[in-house]
C-alpha cells in the first residue's frame, strides 16, 4: 500500500466513525429528507451528487449524518485536507487542500489548478456538507478510485471529439418527452456535448449527475431527467446529451 492509500485508509478509519451511515456500502451518501433551502448558487443540491461544468471541471457535494459524540467538524476537516493535499502532491500539484484565488468556504465558480480542492465543509442540520471541487474529470475519477467512491466512470466530450474517438451512439435515446431519437439525429450536433457516467453498484439509489447547460437527450435507462439534470441506477451507465 502506498503512503496516500495508507494516509487515505486512516482518514477513512476516521470518516467510517464520524458519518455513522458507515463505509462498508455507500448507502447513506444520498438522502432526500432535508428541508428545501434557497438557491444560493448554481449548484446547491440537498441530496449528494455532482455538476459537471462545459470545460469538464466537476463539484461534488456528499451529505452524510455526523455522529457528534465522536469528532468535532474541525477535527475531520482537518483530516480531509491532510488527504487532499496528498492526493494532489502525488499527481504532482502543490500539496494544497484549497485553491489558492479562493477562500476555504468559498462555493463561487474558480478556475481550478488543483486536481482536486475542498470548497467547504460544514453542517445542515444533522448532515456533514462536503463540497469539493476537481480540475477534470480524469481527477474526479482518480481521486474518487482512493476510496471507492460513488462514481466509477465519468467522461465529458463534445460530439464531434465522440465521434473522432469511436465512440458508438447507437445504442436507445429518447429526448425529454421520452420519445426515440435516431443516432443520425444525434451526430448532426457535432458542438453539442455527451456525457457518460457510471455508478458503483454499491449504492442504495439512483445517483444524479447536473450539468451546465440544456439537456436534449439522454440514454433510455436514465431517471429523474430534467433540462439540467439526471441520474443512474446503481450499477449502471448513464449517457446524457446537452448543448
Amino acid at each position: 500500500m502506498t503512503g496516500l492509500k495508507r494516509l487515505f485508509a486512516a482518514a477513512l478509519l476516521v470518516i467510517c466513525v464520524v458519518f455513522t451511515g458507515g463505509c462498508g456500502m455507500v448507502e447513506d451518501v444520498l438522502m432526500d429528507i432535508l428541508p428545501a433551502k434557497e438557491k444560493t448558487d448554481v449548484f446547491d443540491p440537498t441530496v449528494s451528487g455532482i455538476y459537471v461544468r462545459e470545460d469538464s471541471s466537476v463539484v461534488s457535494a456528499e451529505f452524510s449524518r455526523f455522529a457528534e459524540d465522536y469528532y468535532d467538524l474541525e477535527e475531520l476537516k482537518g483530516y480531509v485536507e491532510e488527504a487532499v493535499a496528498a492526493f494532489n502532491e502525488e499527481l504532482g500539484a502543490e500539496a494544497a487542500a484549497y485553491e489558492p484565488a479562493a477562500p476555504a468556504d468559498s462555493t463561487e465558480e474558480v478556475v481550478r489548478t488543483l486536481p482536486a480542492s475542498i470548497e467547504s465543509l460544514t453542517m445542515r442540520g444533522k448532515y456533514a456538507y462536503l463540497r469539493m471541487g476537481y480540475r477534470d474529470t480524469d481527477s474526479y475519477i482518480s481521486f474518487q478510485t482512493m476510496y471507492d467512491g460513488p462514481v466509477t466512470r465519468l467522461t465529458n466530450r463534445t460530439v464531434e471529439e465522440a465521434m473522432a474517438a469511436s465512440v458508438s451512439l447507437t445504442d436507445s435515446f429518447v429526448d425529454l418527452e421520452g420519445e426515440a431519437v435516431s443516432g443520425s439525429t444525434l451526430t448532426r450536433h457535432k458542438g453539442w456535448y455527451i456525457l457518460t457516467m457510471s455508478v458503483s453498484a454499491d449504492l442504495k439509489e439512483a445517483y444524479p449527475v447536473q450539468i451546465q447547460g440544456e439537456i436534449k437527450y439522454v440514454s433510455v435507462n436514465a431517471v429523474s431527467v430534467t433540462e439540467t439534470s439526471a441520474a443512474a441506477r446503481p450499477g449502471e451507465t448513464i449517457t446524457v446529451i446537452y448543448r
